[in-house]
């Protein structure tokens, strides 16, 4: 008796066993979740699927490029790969093929050579896939993923319902919203009117995305930033999107000034074109930049953009007159620990008042224009020095073609050499060792006099002191101390060491400067201290004193230059830490 009850068990056990196991492929085979890979898609074009996902029984998941060979692709039931870009080895594309015998979905998308056209899908598949990533949004990609696991996985239940690919035009105007396109320019203009965007007196300035477009939400949540803060502004925006037709939609608007987020020309394979029509149109090309590094180490590294991103995102705009090459937004991490763009506000908001100091300048007469030009000379009585240029005769011509053109420049000296002779005796540079020239300087020159307190006073408005929220306290105390704090350390507090006078009882900075009319010449200061002068300029590691910052401060706040130019040739500007 008791030997029948072990064998009930054990026959029980067993059955319960067969039973759980075939529930389980039934399972897996009608119920389960449907897992699908994305091969080669960049993290922001991951995260704006997965963000797509909602209550879908669809799990995503991103796999690298290079990670073909040694990532277990058989757990997934469909695999899309982007081949745009890509160099696929022998051995990872037979591995493709094995899993596509196997019976795994394998899908390439974006394909640029043909023989990487990988598929396992019907016609009508490849068709609809190759749709809902060609017109994007969130709209196509929750219906791409219901059609995956309804149509490409065909499991029988939790099936969601789709829709076919939602088509949006490839070109043209968009606004806020997902779904705000137009066609051309009459079409936005009559939902900008009907809408209430539009301000009969505001300016016009055109937005125009890079390669990647307002479909993708997290490309796109850096132009909506500029196009909330412009039209705060009162400017009237037309985001343009698409390379067909783009020269003609810009065009189309009659811009006062054209943004464009650059990946290489404003319209590729059509320079000539593109240089011909900006000569015309005689409007400034400003052309911000997303910075492909997470904020948090681009903003602790002392390096700015390097590589194929400096050419595509600098170079390139700047062949075509484009100028301008501000960060405005950089790679965060978002909950799926994934990098995508998002604005950095602070910066948008400095990038957009720059706008609109452009857009005003352009309207200014020039007679009341004030500009700054910084020339670079050695110590002392040296030479002023340019790439290929004689400097005192060749800023006297600038100079005179300024007063030609209605700029209020006064009387200017008679040739090059008195002008050099006036730098010499005026606006010369001097170090904290020509003790007996600074008195001569002070004399026989007109140096405007920065009282300290107001120094101060530029300061505090020009530095940020708040810690950056991508910081913990920690790190921004160890790793970020304030820029200014670095200055008083390095030369103690101001007025510093020279350059300083002491003017009814009030501490000023001196800044060597001349002035003609609406128009003041200034030598770029020393930026550091010692007498190796060449080596100071051509990268100092220590922060710039405060007769540096005095004289870059004063011609914004006291002398409020409309422009500033650097003549000639580089300075020391461009080598000094941080950015």
């Amino acid at each position: 008796m008791k030997l029948f009850k072990k064998k009930r068990y054990w026959v029980l056990g067993i059955l319960a066993f067969l039973i759980g196991a075939v529930s389980y492929v039934i399972y897996q085979k009608t119920a389960s979740d449907t897992h699908l890979a994305l091969i080669n898609f960049t993290d922001f074009q991951t995260a704006n699927i997965i963000r797509a996902q909602e209550y879908y029984p669809v799990k995503v998941n991103k796999v690298e490029k290079n990670k073909i060979l040694k990532t277990n692709l058989n757990k997934y039931d469909v695999i899309f790969i982007r081949m745009h870009g890509i160099k696929i080895s022998a051995e990872a594309k037979q591995k493709i093929l094995n899993l596509i015998k196997k019976g795994v979905e394998v899908h390439s998308v974006h394909t640029t050579n043909p023989d990487n056209d990988l598929t396992s899908l019907s016609v009508n598949q490849q068709k609809m896939v190759n749709n809902f990533f060609k017109f994007g949004g969130i709209t196509n990609m929750k219906n791409l993923l219901a059609y995956v696991r309804t149509k490409i996985d065909t499991k029988l239940f939790f099936n969601p319902a789709y829709n076919k690919p939602k088509k949006f035009p490839l070109y043209g105007f968009f606004h806020l919203g997902e779904e705000k396109f137009f066609k051309d320019f009459s079409s936005y203009q009559e939902y900008y009117k009907a809408n209430g965007f539009y301000k009969k007196n505001g300016p016009r300035v055109v937005i125009v995305t890079s390669n990647a477009g307002p479909q993708n939400i997290y490309t796109r949540e850096q132009y909506d930033s500029i196009i909330k803060n412009l039209e705060k502004k009162g400017v009237n925006t037309y985001p343009v999107f698409g390379f067909a037709k783009r020269l003609e939609n810009i065009q189309s608007v009659k811009p006062d000034l054209i943004i464009y987020t650059p990946h290489g020309g404003l319209a590729p394979g059509r320079r000539k074109k593109t240089i011909e029509l900006l000569k015309k149109m005689n409007v400034p090309v400003l052309c911000p930049v997303n910075v492909f590094q997470l904020y948090k180490k681009w903003l602790l590294s002392q390096k700015g953009m390097t590589g194929g991103m400096n050419t595509q995102s600098i170079l390139n705009p700047e062949l075509e007159g484009g100028i301008e090459p501000y960060a405005i937004s950089a790679y965060f991490y978002n909950d799926d620990k994934l990098k995508v763009f998002k604005p950095i506000k602070k910066r948008v908001d400095i990038f957009c008042k720059r706008v609109l100091r452009w857009i005003t300048l352009r309207k200014k007469k020039n007679s009341k224009k004030k500009i700054a030009i910084y020339y670079y000379k050695g110590p002392g009585r040296s030479a002023l020095v340019a790439g290929g240029l004689e400097v005192a005769d060749s800023l006297l011509n600038f100079l005179i073609n300024l007063k030609k053109n209605g700029y209020n420049i006064g009387k200017l000296p008679s040739s090059g050499k008195e002008l050099y002779h006036l730098i010499n005796k005026k606006a010369p540079v001097l170090g904290p060792y020509a003790t007996k020239t600074f008195k001569k300087f002070i004399q026989n020159g007109d140096p405007a006099l920065v009282p300290v307190n107001k120094y101060l006073e530029w300061v505090k408005k020009s530095i940020v002191y708040k810690r950056d929220s991508v910081f913990s306290r920690r790190e921004w105390k160890k790793s970020n101390k304030n820029m200014y704090d670095q200055v008083i350390d390095e030369y103690g507090f101001a007025p510093g060491k020279y350059m300083r006078v002491k003017k009814n009882g009030v501490q000023n900075i001196a800044v060597a400067r001349i002035r003609f009319g609406n128009v003041v010449i200034l030598p770029q200061p020393l930026p550091g201290y010692g007498q190796e002068t060449a080596k100071i300029i051509h990268g100092a590691e220590s922060p710039p004193p405060h007769p540096y910052i005095a004289s870059y401060l004063w011609v914004r706040e006291g002398f409020k230059a409309d422009a500033l130019v650097h003549f000639g040739t580089h300075g020391s500007f461009e080598f000094l830490p941080w950015k």
